[in-house]
């Protein structure tokens, strides 16, 4: 189960969606390299457009100046085949795919068989998703792609984003190389972290930054919250973790919202961290339920994707 998540991250910089159509799961910057084949920094250099502006999702190709690299062979000239985001997840949102752009780009690959086809691969961490179906136009650009040369495209749901809005990726991702012919990029600008969050783990910000949560004791909705978040761990595939090696920390806000920060007491570990938001029983709804719900992915989910 994944679950778009309802918490507005006031230090996890979200870009804003072009449509609702696609929602994705929260991802930090360790699940989105581990999901991608290839991680980098770069200027886009330059844009060409195989479809027609005006189609849905006209497919382009992005040409890259690479400053850094996280994961992959990626050369100091990466040229990536892709589409402007509509609603199918798939793609680069139109806003970051402009010249002299300075992007974190997390890729993926697939063949140029699809891509002639207009077909994308599909994030694994979307919630939702509209496919409208592929394009057909042909071309000397299409015709000179192999169909089965290796491509990279990316997506909404990927961690994709502006260089500049990428510190706590730069920070979490860490030592990088740098290729042949590399241009140079300098650090984004570092995020300053409030006061009141210094103490509370990063997976758990997003609670902080959505309301006006007050520390409390475990609740007497203790039990029904916690049987909601193992179901949501079950039906993700996500390993049971056992009581005793977690810490439950609790919050409620003047709303009568609960919020849960789960981390663990090895504190090394992430596969077990929870991030959860729960609203009140309604009159149309009467039984608590998630208002958001954020978890890193472990390793068994990963070797399923």
């Amino acid at each position: 189960m994944r679950y778009a998540t309802g918490l507005m991250a006031l230090l996890l910089i979200a870009l804003p969606m072009p449509s609702i159509a696609c929602t994705c799961q929260s991802l930090d910057a360790i699940d989105s390299r581990s999901l991608a084949d290839v991680v980098f920094a770069g200027v886009v250099e330059r844009i060409t457009m195989i479809d027609s502006e005006k189609e849905y999702e006209p497919r382009a190709i992005v040409t890259f100046r690479v400053a850094r690299v996280w994961k992959g062979n990626v050369p100091g000239t990466f040229v990536m085949h892709t589409n402007l985001e509509f609603s199918s997840c798939a793609g680069f949102y139109r806003e970051l795919a402009q010249p002299r752009a300075e992007l974190l780009v997390y890729g993926s690959a697939f063949t140029g068989a699809d891509w002639k086809r207009g077909r994308q691969p599909m994030p694994s961490n979307a919630g939702s998703a509209t496919f409208m179906g592929g394009n057909g136009s042909k071309g000397p650009r299409l015709d000179a792609i192999a169909d089965n040369e290796t491509l990279y495209t990316t997506n909404i749901c990927s961690g994709t984003k502006r260089w500049k809005d990428a510190d706590l990726d730069r920070r979490d991702l860490g030592a990088f190389t740098i290729p042949k012919d590399a241009v140079t990029i300098d650090d984004p600008p570092s995020l300053e972290v409030p006061l009141e969050l210094r103490d509370v783990p990063r997976h758990c910000w997003s609670i902080h930054g959505a309301s006006d949560w007050q520390r409390v004791a475990a609740p007497p909705e203790t039990r029904r919250l916690l049987a909601l978040v193992a179901q949501a761990q079950d039906e993700d595939g996500a390993p049971n973790v056992r009581t005793n090696d977690v810490v439950d920390a609790w919050y409620r806000d003047s709303k009568g919202r609960i919020g849960l920060c789960r981390t663990l007491k090895d504190s090394t570990l992430r596969c077990g961290r929870v991030a959860a938001m729960f609203g009140p029983p309604t009159k149309d709804y009467p039984h608590w339920s998630f208002m958001g719900y954020e978890a890193p992915l472990c390793p068994s989910q990963l070797m399923k994707r």
